[in-house]
């Protein structure tokens, strides 16, 4: 009898994302394999300046970060002996 899925070598990683996605299907052990196929196609992580990334901080931490102008203004008037 021949095998229904080809067989995937240890160093393709083009088998080892088929044969993982139709083994367990499931999405989170596919995402590896599909990051690995697609820096195999050539693509590149995009590279973040400094802005970005302090943005995207920013974001992420909401509300919290609207203490720091108070403190910042607050720490002027306190002094630390």
């Amino acid at each position: 009898m021949a095998p229904s899925e080809p067989a995937a070598s240890a160093g393709d990683p083009f088998g080892n994302a088929i044969s993982a996605c139709i083994s367990g299907g499931d999405l989170d052990k596919c995402t590896a394999h599909f990051a690995a196929l697609s820096k195999l196609a050539g693509d590149e992580e995009e590279k973040k300046s400094f802005v970005q990334k302090s943005s995207e901080f920013c974001s992420k931490a909401g509300w919290k970060l609207v203490a720091v102008p108070a403190l910042y203004v607050g720490m002027k008037f306190i002094k630390i002996k």
